[in-house]
């Protein structure tokens, strides 16, 4: 019986997993994740993954707080 392929869900799901580990999702790394897969299946799925997350706008940090830049200032 042959083996169910990977789905574009299951690459998405696991390059995020990737990326949430401060990695850099790739071909290998997602096939090391799912234990398996076709890198002609996972490679189309990967640059639509790349191009949906390169669209997000990157997250801003707080403010720093006052005392912070009051001390920065002195520096």
């Amino acid at each position: 019986m042959a083996r169910p392929g990977v789905t574009r869900e299951m690459i998405f799901e696991a390059a995020d997993a990737i990326a949430r580990e401060g990695r850099t999702p790739t071909v290998l790394a997602i096939r090391e994740r799912l234990g398996g897969g076709s890198p002609n299946t996972i490679s189309p799925h990967l640059v639509a993954w790349k191009e949906q997350n390169e669209a997000k706008p990157a997250e801003s940090l707080p403010p720093l707080p006052d005392s912070v830049q009051s001390a920065m200032r002195q520096v």
